[in-house]
């Protein structure tokens, strides 16, 4: 349907005065909120609306194939139904959302309509209060342009939603504004004289004049003091609105702010991918161990995420640009990094780096457990996303990583020698032992450093492929992160980014139902991160993260239409962190043990994808002994020389940053070592002071 927008809306209410209360007014069952059907709204992850059988719709994400209609995963996040056709939800609905209104151009009211009765007391003062905010805007404008104020920043035209939102709210509403909703501050009281004291910046003016002209605030009227910087009231208005529930006020808060605030697997890539899936399972449990048992200071495994490191990882090319969190070790596997390139910095196809994969995980964990190392976060649960991925990649095709992709940078070749050296901290560490262990990087294959604040990786990976694709790259970036990353700001406005500049980014969320304890029932009512990728217009598609095949088919396509149609992805894979969130975690704490056991042996990615190599006659039992064997050795030996490996002197805290080493940092490093020979028992001895 043609939606014509209302051109004066103050010539429209001079013929009726009449107010839709959206909101407040109006309960959810009101005639303008119709009931939703059975399962269409609510807690996450709801089959019945989100994956329903039959055509899909504008509301539905995938269609399902009536003879998989009893395939049902059933993962912290709620029940989905599997699907056995890769199909990407648009990056739009086919149907734009229809615009609700009662009045038309002429101020009639449209036959029909339904809106909330506004007696003649209230419509008049709500064309007063419209007229009145065009009057002040045209004279304050003139005054701005005449030099007699510095700034000023008008509404016209948007007088309607000033006043008629004011009207529909109570005084104890409170109100967090942009900028542009002076008519509110105006319904509610605010005379012209203290507008005018305001802009003028006197000493009549409540802020003194320490804030822009047009910065209006009231106490009194439950009106916060506009602040400048876009969006930092919505957050505000949230924290008061939970407040006000906490404190069982009748009242609520608004804020107002604009529009700105599938493939084959070759016998070769699946043999990697699972062998990947493998090692970082060892690898995990090694360094974990290893950081228990304090070799390493930290470590944070992907036990769970193994197919969402590696497949993942699998998909895209060297020359993507990958922006990790930190729990995707295994698409630095993917990419080549070694066991011995990941133990100097903590400390071979795709079923092979699933191996190793595992291998990490077995032999990392117990370093932590005994104390060798001081922390480790495993992927146990996860090779098929990390090794997967990695395969479906180039090395072309740059990661940013959460923490728990290991197995992608296994993948890629690093090798178990640098993953030893790396959670062990040593010279041979590329980060000269200044980052926590698990916090791998390595430039060579296009895995960039491990960062621990949530989230932050995520914008990165928008701008490094923006740059690629300004550059006619032909590569893109993915960046791995869970489903608590998608809670944070640098997610939304990193996907908003994306898809306006149309970067060529693949976001790669592994929602594994947790974020560390948190449930995903409590970090959002959307049906999971799927649909967020549409809400910002990017294609989408939700899958089995512990399916190594379904990873890697979904992963090459969306870098397909990455690269080649410039447009970023969003891949939701649903799996599940069998082990605790790092060694620093109980997760027995606040999720059963029966729970863990089941997916830990009725749904482990390994065990799944190594069903369908041995079915293919690329995989055997001997060949499934000799390689865990002789995986175990090598990382054993690489945590062993890791170990025995000099720790980096005191001075290369200070390098690597600046050509010259400034003063300041001179002073500091002066102090340190000073401090050090006082309090000589209060630090390592193995750090060459």
């Amino acid at each position: 349907m043609a939606v014509r927008l209302m051109r004066s809306p103050t010539l429209a209410w001079r013929k009726m005065a009449s107010l839709a209360a959206f909101g407040r007014s109006l309960c959810p069952t009101s005639p303008l909120f119709p009931a939703p059907a059975c399962g269409s709204h609510g807690s996450l992850l709801r089959p019945v609306r989100h994956l329903g059988s039959g055509e899909a719709t504008g509301e539905g994400v995938l269609q399902v194939d009536n003879r998989c209609s009893d395939q049902v995963l059933d993962f912290p996040g709620g029940k989905v139904m599997f699907v056995p056709e890769m199909r990407f939800l648009p990056g739009s609905p086919n149907e734009r959302i229809n615009c609700y209104r009662v009045l038309d151009n002429n101020g009639q009211t449209i036959s029909g309509s339904r809106f909330q009765e506004v007696s003649k007391e209230v419509a008049i003062k709500m064309y007063s209060d419209m007229v009145t905010l065009q009057v002040m805007d045209t004279i304050f404008y003139e005054a701005q342009r005449q030099g007699r104020i510095s700034f000023y920043l008008t509404s016209i035209g948007e007088e309607a939603i000033n006043v008629a939102s004011a009207a529909a709210l109570t005084m104890d509403d409170i109100v967090f504004p942009q900028y542009r909703e002076p008519g509110v501050l105006l319904w509610r009281g605010f005379t012209l004289q203290e507008f005018a004291n305001q802009c003028f910046g006197n000493m009549l003016d409540y802020g003194k004049g320490r804030q822009m002209p047009i910065h209006y605030g009231s106490s009194r009227l439950n009106y916060f003091t506009v602040s400048s910087p876009i969006a930092t009231q919505i957050p505000h208005a949230v924290g008061a609105a939970y407040s006000l529930k906490t404190d069982r006020k009748n009242a609520c808060t608004i804020t107002y702010f604009g529009d700105g605030g599938t493939s084959e697997v070759s016998k070769e890539v699946a043999i990697k991918m699972y062998s990947d899936m493998v090692t970082l399972q060892v690898m995990d449990t090694i360094f974990y161990e290893a950081q228990r048992q304090g070799r390493i200071s930290f470590y944070l495994t992907s036990i769970g995420e193994e197919a969402i490191n590696v497949a993942s990882a699998a998909a895209l090319t060297m020359d993507d640009i990958v922006f990790p969190q930190y729990r995707e070790p295994g698409v630095l596997l993917w990419r080549g990094f070694t066991l011995q390139e990941f133990a100097n910095q903590c400390f071979g196809n795709m079923l092979d780096y699933a191996h190793k994969s595992l291998m990490l995980l077995e032999l990392l964990i117990p370093s932590r457990r005994t104390g060798r190392i001081s922390f480790y976060l495993t992927s146990i649960g996860e090779e098929a996303i990390n090794v997967a991925s990695a395969a479906a990649l180039t090395m072309d095709d740059i990661v940013f990583p959460q923490y728990r992709e290991p197995g992608v940078l296994l993948w890629r070749g690093f090798t178990l020698q640098e993953f030893a050296n790396q959670c062990f901290g040593n010279m041979l560490d590329y980060g000269k032992g200044r980052q926590m262990p698990i916090h791998y990087g390595s430039s060579r294959l296009n895995y960039f450093t491990v960062s621990s604040p949530i989230a932050t990786q995520i914008p990165h990976a928008v701008g490094a492929a923006y740059s690629l694709k300004t550059d006619r790259k032909n590569a893109c970036t993915i960046t791995y992160f869970g489903d608590g990353g998608t809670s944070e700001g640098d997610f939304h406005a990193a996907l908003n980014f994306a898809a306006v500049m149309e970067s060529p980014v693949i976001f790669f969320c592994r929602n594994n139902g947790w974020a560390i304890s948190t449930p995903t029932a409590e970090q959002f009512r959307s049906d999971g991160a799927v649909v967020r990728g549409q809400a910002y217009g990017m294609h989408s598609i939700r899958i089995d993260g512990n399916d190594a095949l379904a990873v890697y088919s979904a992963v090459h396509a969306a870098r397909e239409m990455a690269v080649h149609d410039c447009r970023p992805v969003l891949v939701e894979a649903l799996t599940y962190r069998v082990g605790h969130h790092s060694t620093s975690d109980d997760s027995t704490k606040y999720r059963s043990i029966d729970e863990i056991e089941h997916w830990k042996t009725a749904r482990d990615p390994v065990s799944r994808f190594r069903k369908w190599v041995e079915g293919n006659g690329w995989w055997s039992e001997a060949a499934e002994v000799e390689h865990r064997s002789s995986t175990r050795k090598e990382l054993l030996r690489a945590i062993q020389t890791a170990e025995r490996a000099e720790k980096p002197p005191l001075s290369e805290l200070f390098t690597d940053v600046y050509d010259q080493v400034p003063a300041n940092l001179r002073e500091q490093e002066k102090s340190l070592r000073e401090t050090i020979k006082k309090h000589r028992n209060d630090y390592p001895s193995d750090v060459p002071v």
